[in-house]
């Protein structure tokens, strides 16, 4: 996400606040080069990650559902 971010602030004509390079140089993210993100890839790869039982019609259906409602222990 940060090459993401830094590439969208180069395509604005922006540079990176120096604080960002401080940290980048002082964690070892020296090498962080500048890259969009293509969500739709990121977001198929998530997908296929996901276990077989939440990708069951009736559980996705269900999630849709719930919406923005959370039900794990200790959610709301």
């Amino acid at each position: 996400m940060l090459g993401h971010h830094l590439a969208l602030t180069i395509g604005r004509g922006e540079v990176a606040p120096a604080g960002l390079l401080q940290v980048a140089e002082t964690i070892g993210g020296a090498d962080w080069q500048p890259a969009k993100v293509n969500f739709h890839a990121a977001l198929g790869e998530l997908i296929a990650d996901l276990p077989e039982d939440l990708l069951d019609p009736e559980n996705v259906a269900n999630a849709l559902r719930a919406g923005g409602r959370v039900s794990v222990q200790g959610g709301r």
